[in-house]
């Protein structure tokens, strides 16, 4: 009998060995909160697709896309330009809505290059998910932009005549994202000269 408890002893220590035998790098990536600026590029690309702005990505629809391109691929997703009736809509109307979601995409991208800066300053450094999170934001950004466009280019075929403020805001967007793409270019080489990069 007290050969057959010490077998069953010696089983469940085994056992319990195993178990706390985890890979650190398994334990961390469960444990690991997201950093700031990855929470903030990630609810910068979110935004963009809320507002409208852009669509959200879909690669099986991609892939399925690739595989079968004279199959029916269902019905559009909706354009910013579609969602404000920019062909149709009260002129004044569309071009106040243009210019506010000009504005607010602006605004939220500079608040996101500022969080990028102060990561940038801090002791914790940049790891891996900072950078990809970034660089999908600025990507969400640039199709923002084009989005902003098609509808300043409709509002130009309904009037003849250029808004002056609307030119303005995207050109300052414009620079926003140009500045976006060199602290991009700061968190890569930050993160890749870290000591131990980590995933």
């Amino acid at each position: 009998m007290r050969s057959v408890s010490l077998a069953a002893i010696l089983f469940l220590t085994a056992g319990c060995a195993t178990v706390s035998m985890q890979p650190a790098s398994l334990t961390t990536s469960f444990t690991q909160q997201k950093s700031e600026l990855t929470q903030q590029a990630e609810a910068y690309s979110a935004i963009c697709v809320e507002a409208g702005w852009t669509q959200a990505s879909n690669p099986l629809g991609f892939i399925h896309k690739s595989l079968f391109p004279d199959a029916d691929q269902g019905e559009a997703a909706t354009t910013f330009g579609q969602s404000i009736n920019a062909e149709t809509a009260d002129l004044d109307e569309v071009q106040s809505a243009l210019l506010e979601q000009i504005t607010e995409a602006h605004s939220s991208l500079a608040y996101l290059n500022q969080t990028a800066a102060l990561a940038l300053d801090s002791r914790e450094g940049v790891v891996r998910a900072d950078v990809r999170s970034y660089e999908e934001a600025l990507i969400s950004a640039r199709k923002a932009y084009r989005s902003f466009e098609d509808v300043r280019e409709t509002l130009e075929d309904r009037t003849d005549v250029a808004s002056a403020q609307i030119d303005g805001a995207l050109s300052f967007f414009d620079d926003e994202i140009e500045r976006s793409k060199s602290v991009a270019d700061l968190l890569v080489a930050r993160w890749q000269n870290a000591d131990g990069a980590v995933s």
